[in-house]
């Protein structure tokens, strides 16, 4: 929710996170991620890109009609203005809801992500980077739980190898 135009970068398909959002007595305000890995930049998927792109095209049009500026932020209100992140988490949850979907938050996509991008084999050094995590210790410790099944599949792959005589023995010096 606080992630700015300004950190995208649609043509090398990345974006940067540079800022959170955060409460202040009743005001919205923005501030530094609190480490130094939680300041990254990412790849995005083809598939984002595309969607970011026709968002982008439709915010300006929208932007024009109202009379409004060109937004800093990638997905504020209607009016330009942040969103407030507790009816931001409402309005999630009505969608969901009416949607049909199992009943998730928003940060739970987060989880998702990160638990699909395990469960594929993405190293969990490239996923704890991409999380923001402080180290891939953390993205384990958090997540192992939730790959139930790994062990069996860690065995499957030890026979297919051990059948198939691959020399897979690393050599010391």
């Amino acid at each position: 929710m606080a992630l700015r135009w300004s950190d995208v970068d649609l043509s090398a398909a990345t974006l940067r996170v540079a800022q959170v959002m955060e409460f202040v007595g009743p005001e919205i305000s923005f501030k530094a991620p609190k480490t130094e890995r939680s300041r990254r930049t990412i790849a995005m998927p083809a598939s984002a890109v595309h969607e970011l792109k026709a968002h982008r095209k439709a915010q300006a049009e929208h932007c024009l009609k109202c009379g409004l500026g060109r937004p800093d932020l990638v997905f504020p209100r209607w009016d330009g203005k942040p969103h407030n992140p507790d009816r931001f988490g409402e309005y999630f949850k009505r969608e969901v809801l009416a949607a049909n979907l199992p009943r998730v938050t928003f940060h739970s996509l987060r989880h998702t992500h990160i638990t699909c991008l395990l469960r594929s084999g993405v190293p969990v050094h490239v996923v704890s980077a991409r999380a923001g995590h402080a180290s891939p210790t953390i993205t384990l410790t958090a997540y192992a739980h939730l790959l139930s099944g790994d062990q069996e599949a860690a065995a499957d792959t030890m026979d297919a190898l051990l059948r198939s005589g691959a020399n897979t023995v690393p050599t010391t010096q």
